[in-house]
């Protein structure tokens, strides 16, 4: 499995003004498989996803995955341990990880 191209830990935050959602979390392990638009798979150490209408939630040891869509843009994929997150949280937690990624300088 290739190494992260972060250093790890990773402090991630995000706040969509138009949205419900705000993440505070901690990327603390990184693995990908080889290849183009090959799935990457995060786990967060620990953090929060801030849902406006229903309140906080914990992260800690949450897996999700993204894809790096022709080396230069990170996209969602799914939520491999959603917890007790509904659908609508997991799309707005993997729009804000994969925003928040984008949002680093790339190499």
């Amino acid at each position: 499995m290739p190494t992260a191209p972060v250093a790890l830990p990773l402090p991630l935050a995000c706040q969509d003004p138009s949205g419900p959602f705000a993440l505070q979390a901690t990327v603390t392990a990184w693995t990908s498989d080889p290849g183009p638009d090959a799935p990457i798979t995060l786990t967060l150490g620990h953090g929060t996803l801030h849902d406006a209408d229903k309140g906080r939630f914990a992260l800690d040891g949450l897996v999700l995955q993204l894809r790096l869509v022709h080396g230069t843009r990170y996209e969602p994929v799914a939520v491999l341990t959603p917890g007790v997150l509904t659908e609508f949280q997991q799309a707005g937690l993997l729009d804000a990880v994969a925003g928040a990624l984008n949002a680093l300088p790339h190499s």
